[in-house]
């Protein structure tokens, strides 16, 4: 048991080196920490980058539909969009849209006509409908 121990002779110039294996043990651990590392940091890259974009990626797709009057109750002929989305539509001849594809959230539906446009904030669930209902559109005076 103990014939092949080391003696002391053998460390009097200090400790022997390490055999190969151990060294490339030590490297391929170093590695594989250093990949996690990236891993981690990349992932993270990735969640800054939905949250400054409304966490789409993360929170899904819904719709929202409603019916768009004018302040005298005619039916409303415009368009109806996602504020910072290429999410748009025109209303129907009834003033009815529905909008698909709007990303998860808080968003802002904004109505617009030559003479103005009118905002609503809006709260999105993935995979859901939000129903607007019935809104008036307020035409604003021209200065």
């Amino acid at each position: 048991m103990f014939e092949k121990d080391p003696s002391l002779k053998e460390f009097e110039n200090g400790l022997p080196d390490l055999p190969p294996a151990a060294e490339t043990g030590k490297r391929r651990m170093r590695r594989l920490i250093a990949a996690l590392a990236v891993l981690v940091l990349f992932l993270g890259f990735l969640s800054v980058v939905n949250g400054q974009f409304g966490g789409q990626v993360v929170l899904g797709k819904g719709a929202v539909e409603g019916v768009v009057l004018t302040s005298s109750g005619e039916p409303f002929r415009g368009e109806v969009l996602i504020l910072g989305s290429n999410q748009s539509v025109r209303t129907n001849a009834d003033g009815s849209f529905r909008l698909e594809n709007v990303p998860a959230g808080e968003q802002s539906l904004i109505i617009l006509a030559e003479n103005g446009g009118n905002e609503v904030r809006i709260h999105i669930s993935r995979g859901e409908t939000y129903q607007l209902g019935v809104v008036r559109f307020v035409e604003t005076a021209m200065p």
